[in-house]
């Protein structure tokens, strides 16, 4: 919260966030998306994060990396299907039985 209240307080032409819409209460929560609103007029973003329903909230356009490659789409619909895609795939790896 600190590191978040501390950026705000300061003005960037970019943001950096990292899974930061994941912490704090309810209050916090209301605070961080009024905040990210306001931001998102002045500056340009970068998000990262496991939740797409942030991702949908905040961003207009997705990258994915995967094994070292980050691949862009105009469409965040399409980085959801492939990230999907990649996360679906190693489950399958992770629970596969051993012999």
């Amino acid at each position: 919260r600190l590191n978040f209240a501390v950026s705000l307080a300061m003005k960037f032409d970019c943001y950096l966030v990292d899974e930061a819409t994941a912490t704090g209460d309810r209050r916090f929560n209301d605070k961080y998306q009024k905040a990210f609103e306001e931001l998102q007029n002045n500056a340009s973003m970068i998000m990262v994060s496991h939740q797409g329903n942030t991702i949908e909230r905040y961003c207009n356009t997705s990258a994915v990396l995967h094994e070292g490659e980050l691949t862009y789409y105009d469409n965040i619909r399409d980085g959801f299907a492939v990230y999907n895609s990649i996360n679906k795939d190693q489950k399958k790896l992770i629970n596969k039985p051993r012999k």
